[in-house]
C-alpha cells in the first residue's frame, strides 16, 4: 500500500513540472496491458468457473443500463460499469483461493474492452473495439499458445509495469474535488454493485470465498481504465480522475469491509 501511495504522489506532484498522463495512458493501452495479457492469461482455465467469469456482467450492466438511459453521458457509463477488479485482487487473496478471482478478472477484462467501449464510442463502435490491441491480445492469450521463454520473460516485465504506471497516471490526473456528478457515480459503482453482487452470490449459492468475492468486486471502485479510455476519447480526464482516484482511496477502507 506504501508503494502506492508513493507513486501517486510522485504523479500529482511531478505533474507540476511535465504532465504525461496521456502518453502513460497510451502505453497502457497499446503496449503494456496487452504484454501483461499475453503473459498472465494463457493456461488459465475457465470453463468450470463461469459463474465467477459473468459476474462483472452482473454487477455492472444492470447500473450501466441505468445511466444509459438516464443520461446517455460516456463518463457515467464508464464509471459504474469500469470495474477495478485488480484492486480487489491483493486484497481477497489474502484469505482465499485464486482461481474464482482470475475467472471474475478476465471476465471484468471482457466486460471493459468490448461491452462498455462499445458503448462509449457509440457509432461505428464495433469497428473500434475490433481494432484494440488489448482485445486481440486476449484473443490470442485465450487460444493458450506456447510462446518461448524468452519472450514471456520479456511480456512480464513488461506487464508488471502496469501497476506502477497506472498509480503515477492516477496521481497525475487527479485533482483533490468531488463533484455531485461523481459522488453520484461512485456510489451507484460502490454501494449499487456491492448489491447487485450480494444478491447473485446468494443465489447462485456461493461458497464462503465466493460470496466474499461477490461482494468486494461488486463493490470494488471505478476501474483505471475509464480513464486510459477518457484519455484516448479526449473526454474529461480530470473530471473521469475524480471518480477513480478518490473511489481508489474510499477502496482501501470499503473492499476490506466485505470479504
Amino acid at each position: 500500500m506504501l508503494e502506492q501511495v508513493l507513486l501517486f504522489l510522485a504523479g500529482y506532484l511531478g505533474k507540476r513540472i511535465v504532465n504525461l498522463g496521456d502518453l502513460i495512458a497510451k502505453a497502457l493501452y497499446y503496449v503494456i496491458v496487452p504484454a501483461l495479457i499475453l503473459h498472465e492469461v494463457p493456461g488459465h482455465e475457465i470453463n468450470t468457473q463461469i459463474p465467477y467469469f459473468i459476474l462483472p456482467f452482473v454487477v455492472s450492466l444492470p447500473l450501466v443500463a441505468l445511466v444509459y438511459f438516464w443520461k446517455k453521458d460516456p463518463l457515467w457509463i464508464m464509471g459504474v460499469g469500469m470495474i477495478n477488479s485488480g484492486f480487489v485482487l491483493p486484497f481477497y487473496l489474502e484469505k482465499y483461493p485464486s482461481p474464482p478471482m482470475l475467472s471474475a478478472i478476465l471476465g471484468t477484462m471482457a466486460l471493459h474492452y468490448i461491452v462498455i467501449y462499445g458503448l462509449v464510442v457509440g457509432k461505428d463502435g464495433w469497428k473500434k473495439v475490433l481494432s484494440q490491441p488489448i482485445l486481440w491480445a486476449y484473443v490470442i492469450a485465450l487460444l493458450n499458445p506456447a510462446l518461448p521463454a524468452w519472450l514471456d520473460n520479456v511480456l512480464a516485465i513488461i506487464g508488471s509495469l502496469t501497476g506502477p504506471l497506472t498509480m503515477v497516471m492516477l496521481g497525475m490526473f487527479f485533482e483533490f474535488r468531488l463533484g455531485k456528478e461523481m459522488a453520484s457515480v461512485l456510489a451507484l459503482r460502490m454501494i449499487g454493485g456491492l448489491l447487485l453482487g450480494w444478491a447473485y452470490g446468494s443465489l447462485m449459492g456461493f461458497d464462503q470465498a465466493g460470496m466474499a468475492l461477490a461482494r468486494a468486486l461488486g463493490g470494488a471502485p471505478t476501474g483505471y481504465t475509464s480513464l486510459i479510455y477518457a484519455s484516448l476519447l479526449k473526454l474529461d480526464t480530470e473530471k473521469m480522475a475524480q471518480a477513480v482516484s478518490l473511489g481508489t482511496l474510499l477502496g482501501f477502507l470499503w473492499v476490506p469491509l466485505w470479504l
